[in-house]
């Protein structure tokens, strides 16, 4: 939650700017429409290039935010979910677990209340790994 929350804050200001092109774009774009058959068409036509660059300008840069949010996600969660899975392996060797089966992908159709390790192994981790510790990236191994 720690690592999320780090991502989210760190693009705040840049969706809030994209937000504010866009109210900026949806004015320019009912003026034109208001103004359209009382003004020289010329200045509409000017107005309506103006609007069109703006428009541009906010998809290339909602693109680029996503890229760089998903590129930032990758780098921060990749780490900590392959602590998450090394540990959990660790706990499960521990308790003589012999099946581990993650439930948000596989539907399971009834399953005895006892056999969910969740929570416990949430507070494990959390006792084990303190908030805020972000672990290393893994050191890539050679052949």
């Amino acid at each position: 939650m720690a690592a999320m929350q780090q991502i989210e804050t760190k693009f705040q200001p840049l969706r809030t700017e994209i937000r504010g092109m866009r109210e900026r774009l949806n004015t320019m774009k009912a003026d034109i429409q208001k103004k359209r058959q009382v003004q020289d068409p010329k200045l509409t036509a000017q107005q309506t290039e103006e609007a069109d660059r703006l428009e541009v300008q906010i998809k290339r840069k909602a693109e680029d935010a996503q890229t760089s949010y998903q590129k930032e996600s990758l780098a921060v969660l990749d780490p900590l979910q392959k602590d998450i899975g090394t540990a959990l392996t660790a706990y499960a060797q521990s308790k003589g677990i012999t099946l581990l089966i993650d439930a948000n992908r596989v539907p399971i159709v009834y399953a005895a209340a006892n056999l969910d390790i969740t929570k416990e192994f949430i507070a494990d981790y959390n006792r084990t790994h303190p908030a805020g510790a972000v672990p290393a990236p893994a050191r890539p191994t050679r052949p």
